[in-house]
């Protein structure tokens, strides 16, 4: 095919121009007209067949967005983010127990419960560090001045709905608070208090409560044996 040298206008056949040696200029990419021959019906379908691809993909783009929303809920709900771990409150129980850390103390309770400790010491008279120190003196009698305590965790499971209810009910006669407990867990837990004059490990239920985006400590008792199989 014959054409025309871009450098000098030497009409030629052939890959190079034989006046000047330019190389022949690169064919320009043909552009898509192949919807120039298309009727308006095909038209229409093709048009209509790109609008249901894209709402496809809208529709996915939903679905992948509530999919990652209720992932993320239920990893909030069960406190594997969001307000740090249900375990931190009861390491710090612990802690503030041992060094008389009053502040420590009421912090990892719930506001309305905390109060009822600064209420309860202010009355007594007695100062942050006295009143931690009567208050445990057993523990502190038992395994010595220089007490401390490192928490085991063994498991976490929601308690049974009636102790739900009772716990409900007492939180809104003592503080007029109707409280959501859809968040609190039983943490069963091996503590071992070890001082100078003794050492024991001591299982315990402790029970958390997520409030406001934040993990509290809203109880610890012994285990309830269950009744052996008759």
């Amino acid at each position: 095919m014959r054409r025309n040298c871009p450098n000098c206008g030497e009409r030629y056949e052939g890959s190079v121009c034989p006046k000047c040696g330019a190389p022949a200029a690169a064919k320009k990419a043909k552009s898509d007209a192949s919807d120039k021959f298309l009727t308006d019906e095909q038209r229409a379908k093709s048009a209509q067949r790109a609008k249901e691809l894209q709402k496809d993909r809208n529709a996915l783009l939903v679905i992948l967005v509530i999919a990652a929303a209720i992932s993320v809920f239920i990893f909030y709900k069960n406190g594997l983010f969001g307000g740090g771990s249900y375990k931190t409150p009861i390491v710090k129980y612990f802690d503030a127990i041992c060094q008389r850390d009053f502040n420590g103390y009421v912090e990892v309770m719930t506001y309305n419960m905390g109060q009822d400790y600064v209420s309860e010491r202010e009355e007594l008279g007695y100062s942050e560090y006295e009143y931690l120190d009567k208050l445990y003196a057993d523990l502190f009698e038992q395994f010595g001045a220089d007490m401390t305590a490192s928490v085991e965790f063994l498991g976490r499971k929601r308690p049974d709905e009636e102790l739900l209810r009772s716990f409900k009910t007492a939180y809104l006669s003592d503080y007029g608070v109707n409280i959501n407990t859809d968040a609190v867990y039983n943490v069963s837990v091996n503590v071992t208090f070890s001082g100078s004059t003794a050492e024991a490990v001591v299982p315990l239920d402790c029970f958390v409560m997520r409030l406001e985006g934040k993990w509290y400590i809203v109880g610890c008792d012994f285990p309830v044996a269950e009744e052996a199989d008759k």
